[in-house]
């Protein structure tokens, strides 16, 4: 996946919430752990993001909260593990308590001040997301708090990226996702936003994927790109 030159000031600049702002360092410790195997977390996403595009793609929705419950024990049978509903309720009671990204609420404050329009875009349900933006006070820089919940589609259905663009007031275009997971660059693309995609370690992108239009190895550097 390369980089795309082509772009212009967003009006909006859209964040996925986990593993974007929120680090979920501990919740894939906890799940690793829950599991027995050390890539137990990557099985459990692995299947989460599945079962969310197969309810897509049949139009068959199912709350986020009980795809996370359902992959989760499909997890633990795939390893030979069961994992009991208690434990699974503390895994994702955790989800509301997970740290901020280093250096996030500087980099919410910079672009709030820089003049740009922020808004979070999740697949979570929206009182979890903002629960935990309001805990860490960051949930004045964010209007609105989206869930794709709403409309019962998960991203990266092309929907998802259409509907939070009306949500916001202006078109597609105007919007930036930002975003370290692939995929999501891809649906938002294909919705027509501009896209920055956080790199991670061992993590390599689709190749096959679209070209975003800005990759940064932190999100502290959004603003020098596109300020």
């Amino acid at each position: 996946m390369s980089v795309s030159s082509s772009r212009h000031r967003p009006q909006y600049i859209l964040f996925d919430v986990y593993d974007t702002l929120l680090d979920m360092t501990e919740i894939k410790r906890r799940i690793n752990s829950a599991l027995d195997n050390k890539r137990g977390y990557d099985l459990w996403f692995s299947l989460l993001t599945q079962y969310c595009f197969l309810h897509n793609c049949t139009a068959t929705f199912q709350p986020f909260t009980d795809v996370c419950k359902a992959t989760l024990q499909m997890a633990g049978a795939q390893l030979g593990v069961q994992v009991s509903e208690g434990h699974i309720e503390d895994l994702l009671h955790l989800m509301k308590y997970l740290p901020l990204q280093d250096g996030t609420p500087q980099v919410l404050s910079d672009l709030y001040d820089a003049g740009f329009r922020l808004a979070a875009l999740t697949n979570a349900p929206k009182d979890v997301v903002r629960e935990r933006m309001e805990r860490t006070g960051l949930i004045s820089y964010f209007d609105p708090v989206l869930s794709s919940e709403k409309i019962r589609q998960y991203k990266p259905a092309t929907r998802v990226y259409q509907w939070a663009a009306e949500q916001c007031g202006v078109p597609a275009a105007a919007c930036m996702l930002v975003s370290t997971h692939d995929w999501d660059i891809l649906g938002a693309h294909n919705a027509g936003m501009q896209t920055a995609y956080i790199e991670r370690p061992q993590q390599l992108a689709y190749p096959l994927g679209p070209k975003p239009g800005i990759c940064l190895q932190h999100l502290n550097q959004l603003l020098q790109q596109i300020g």
